[in-house]
């Protein structure tokens, strides 16, 4: 309660005289119904501040995820949206079947092939047998390669020695399961197995006998599956095989990653004197019903596991051939129909080929695979890959790899798709857009909440 003091009248003496009483001034009390106004006002402006900054926080944080002036708006429903495109495409791979020891003439490496090319291959093709011949002398050295890159191991593996039985054992496949794997985990390169190849051709010891062979893939395919994870298996019949049988070879999607074939030009063999030129889309009719109906069907990746043009000359003392085509004009055309981007674009899932890099005797003459050995050759082979440099389309492998690497981590399956060299993704824009939203969605929030706060007790 307050109080009130009058003024104090002196006397003529000076003296202070009594003082009067005190006189208590009642204020007029406050009414309840005053007090639930000023309550329920704080309360209804709390709220509205609450609301108003609430809304604000929301329309700003929405602006992160705003395009640019320069990016493309979605459709409006009155417009045709746009066709939706399919990711870039993979690097392709070109790779080499080299002679690293299997004949002693002309002896290759990775890294001389490496150094005539120009670039390093990200994949390289070589053999073993099952079980091994007991004189084999290339069998599984991969860690000894010089091109000291990561270097896809691309593994053909026959069945091939004569005094073996035809079928290998269970043990042969955990073995030789075994010994891929450990290229993986000793190298750090990507492996793949090229398992028991034309296996539709009468010249193959396993061949022309699909009911034994679907068995003994479905065998292979659980062992390697629990034994080797990281290896991909590669299904890979002669380009012809649809007149042999066809789809009798085929094992099912369940064990097999990669769909293959062989394919080779020779001349003689289409009943031509001397070597001819290269016709027209002769690389995609002769691929186009395995791709279709096997690698397009059940989404497979697609390779060319062994391919070139057979360059035919006589045998020693035999007359000459009358050519109607250089050897550089014949490589050049045949490796062109396989490097042609418009080619590859209509064929997404053929990622890979493989140049079969020897010369050889067959059917009482030489043929001569090879692209990098004669200069002129391998000039021609520069220039049709030189569309696939151009659009940036030619896997390489990565570098600095030692010859014998042991990885901190396991290797995962993955597609067949050029370098295996790990990189770093920046982060999406999806999460800078959520860091936005809550960076601008915080700070309007605790600005609303102070605001309101001071505005309330001032009233």
């Amino acid at each position: 309660m307050a109080t009130s003091r009058c003024p104090q009248p002196t006397s003529s003496s000076g003296a202070v005289p009594h003082p009067p009483a005190m006189i208590a001034i009642e204020q007029p009390p406050r009414s309840r119904r005053g007090r639930v106004d000023r309550l329920h006002l704080r309360i209804i402006t709390f709220t509205l501040i609450v609301a108003a900054a609430g809304a604000a926080g929301f329309l700003a944080a929405s602006t992160c995820a705003q395009p640019s002036p320069s990016s493309s708006q979605p459709p409006s429903p009155t417009t045709t949206p746009p066709s939706t495109s399919l990711s870039p495409p993979s690097p392709f791979v070109f790779g080499a079947w080299l002679n690293m020891g299997e004949f002693p003439k002309d002896v290759d490496s990775p890294k001389q092939w490496n150094q005539r090319l120009g670039f390093d291959a990200a994949a390289f093709e070589m053999r073993m047998s099952i079980p091994p011949w007991t004189d084999e002398p290339i069998v599984l050295q991969p860690d000894r390669w010089d091109d000291r890159t990561d270097a896809a191991v691309f593994m053909t593996v026959y069945a091939d020695a004569p005094n073996n039985p035809v079928w290998p054992t269970e043990d042969d496949v955990t073995q030789m399961a075994g010994k891929l794997q450990s290229i993986v985990d000793s190298t750090g390169r990507k492996v793949l197995l090229r398992y028991m190849p034309e296996m539709d051709g009468e010249w193959m010891r396993y061949g022309a006998k699909p009911d034994q062979f679907i068995a003994h893939w479905k065998t292979m395919g659980a062992i390697v599956r629990r034994v080797a994870p990281s290896v991909e298996i590669v299904w890979s019949p002669n380009f012809d095989f649809n007149v042999r049988g066809g789809n009798a070879f085929w094992p099912g999607p369940e064990f097999v990653d990669w769909v293959g074939t062989s394919q080779y030009w020779k001349s003689s063999w289409m009943g031509l004197a001397g070597n001819a030129p290269v016709t027209g889309g002769y690389i995609s009719s002769k691929i186009e019903f395995i791709y279709q109906n096997y690698a397009v069907v059940y989404n497979k990746s697609f390779v060319l596991s062994e391919a070139s043009y057979g360059w035919e000359e006589p045998l020693e003392g035999r007359p000459s051939f009358a050519n109607n085509v250089t050897q550089e004009e014949a490589q050049r055309a045949y490796w062109a129909q396989v490097f042609d981007p418009v080619f590859l674009d209509a064929h997404p899932l053929f990622k890979m080929a493989f140049v079969f890099e020897y010369k050889k005797v067959e059917d009482n003459m030489y043929r001569d695979f090879r692209v990098s050995w004669d200069p002129s050759v391998l000039a021609g082979i520069k220039v049709a890959l030189q569309p696939l440099m151009a659009a940036g389309r030619l896997a390489t492998a990565g570098g600095n790899v030692s010859a014998t690497v042991t990885p901190t981590t396991p290797r995962t399956r993955a597609s067949g798709s050029g370098s295996t060299s790990a990189q770093v993704a920046p982060p999406s824009k999806n999460m800078a857009d959520r860091r936005c939203r809550a960076g601008q969605g915080d700070s309007l929030a605790t600005w609303a909440a102070l605001s309101a706060f001071l505005i309330t007790f001032m009233l």
